[in-house]
């Protein structure tokens, strides 16, 4: 929140180094900062009294988001374990902190998720974005499993569509 010492003085503020200056008024916070996900310029101009001095700030801000995933795997299926996976497509410009499948009897819960009702969580890892797979086991013979890969960064979990084996 800026707040300007001299009458006159002017505060203005924009993303991206191109377009006029938003002004904001001394005391009180900006409007919304339209920020794209990765890094954004956000420049504060400051003007003095007289019109004419003026000080440049800039700032470097990273506007993260929740993973891409896509793709939900499964091979190898046997009586009693299969070989689930998918695909981390961007980690959402934030460190990937987990990732892996989620998994449940499909008339138990058809759209799992991490903390979810007869949900079982298999973690694959944290190595970022790319095809990943793993093996689960101690399945029950001759179910129908609903299950979905999933991501997690410092801004939240992301989830594939749901694939089901049985």
């Amino acid at each position: 929140t800026p707040t300007v010492t001299q009458a006159g003085a002017t505060v203005g503020v924009r993303v991206g180094g191109s377009g006029a200056y938003t002004p904001v008024t001394s005391g009180t916070a900006s409007g919304a900062l339209g920020l794209a996900v990765g890094a954004n310029t956000v420049e504060i101009l400051v003007t003095a009294q007289d019109g004419v001095a003026t000080q440049l700030y800039t700032v470097t801000v990273t506007r993260t988001v929740a993973p891409t995933v896509t793709t939900p795997t499964s091979a190898s299926v046997t009586a009693t374990g299969a070989t689930l996976g998918g695909t981390v497509t961007t980690d959402g410009n934030a460190t990937v902190s987990a990732r892996g499948v989620v998994y449940a009897l499909t008339s138990a819960n058809a759209d799992p998720q991490v903390g979810g009702a007869d949900v079982t969580v298999a973690v694959a890892g944290t190595n970022g974005t790319g095809v990943f797979t793993l093996p689960v086991t101690g399945l029950t013979a001759g179910r129908a499993y609903s299950y979905r890969a999933y991501a997690t960064n410092s801004d939240g979990t992301s989830y594939s569509a749901v694939g089901t084996f049985a």
